[in-house]
């Protein structure tokens, strides 16, 4: 059983699952990225209490929080606050901003702790699939039985690392195919994270990442030459033993022909 928030009897907010249901006359889900979210989370804890930015670095980032930029939670807050007027469509901003000193939640705002047996039912538009399978549950069907538990034996781990290499060798082609086309193209690092510069280095990694323990794991163990290729792209998840790093000499969002990039995947990252 999961917990949540329910705030002015109109938003419900589920922490786990990073979620912002609405609960008017059109239910409707907005997904947050994890930051944002435990942004959200960490203010409807303290209510109407200021909390000051520091707060937010320790809560948010954890032991990697010393190494956010301010602009990082300015970010996130940022989205937050996307998120929840797309979802109340009311002028009242419940996320208050003290210059200088940090957030608060709005003193007029009323919340509630409840739990998953009351959460709202968005009337969000089922996946194709999903209506298929709902459509014929009063049929039979030759597919419907469980399929077997399938067990990675020990023999079959090498095998399936190699398969989770070459599926970050292709994201990385992908990436230089978007460098090397003829036509103009959205930048993907845009929603890369900004950490503090380390000498010469610009170091940015992906913003959906719960903390950045492992992405600085990985910049320590690789010399990298910044002075030729300063800027650079890590891309690095919990469940993925392979660390990506793209390094560049100039934004990724300047013109192919004066960008030159190199990449690197890196393993035992998690491990050490």
């Amino acid at each position: 059983m999961s917990k949540g928030y329910l705030i002015n009897n109109v938003l419900e907010f589920w922490p786990e699952e990073h979620s912002l249901v609405s609960r008017g006359a059109e239910r409707k889900t907005i997904s947050i990225n994890v930051p944002a979210s435990r942004c959200f989370l960490l203010l409807l804890e303290r209510r109407s209490d200021l909390v000051p930015q520091h707060d937010f670095f320790n809560f948010v980032w954890g032991d990697a929080g010393d190494t956010v930029p301010p602009n990082t939670l300015y970010q996130n807050i940022s989205i937050l606050r996307r998120g929840l007027k797309a979802i109340i469509e009311q002028p009242v901003d419940l996320v208050v901003t003290v210059p200088k000193q940090g957030f608060k939640l709005n003193e007029g705002a009323e919340v509630v702790e409840i739990d998953s047996v009351n959460k709202a039912v968005p009337n969000a538009i089922l996946p194709l699939e999903d209506k298929e399978s709902t459509a014929n549950k009063s049929s039979p069907q030759l597919n419907e039985a469980p399929l077997p538990a399938v067990t990675i034996r020990e023999g079959n781990l090498r095998r399936w690392y190699a398969m989770l290499a070459l599926l970050l060798l292709a994201i990385t082609a992908a990436h230089y195919y978007l460098l090397t086309r003829e036509k103009d193209f959205t930048p993907y690092f845009n929603s890369y994270t900004a950490l503090k510069n380390s000498g010469q280095c610009h170091i940015y990694v992906n913003n959906d990442a719960e903390d950045y323990t492992i992405h600085q794991k990985a910049l320590q163990m690789i010399n990298l030459n910044c002075r030729l290729y300063p800027y650079v792209y890590v891309t690095a998840y919990q469940f993925i033993p392979v660390v990506s790093l793209i390094t560049c000499n100039k934004p990724f969002d300047e013109q192919k022909k004066t960008l030159r990039c190199a990449s690197y995947n890196l393993r035992g990252v998690h491990s050490s």
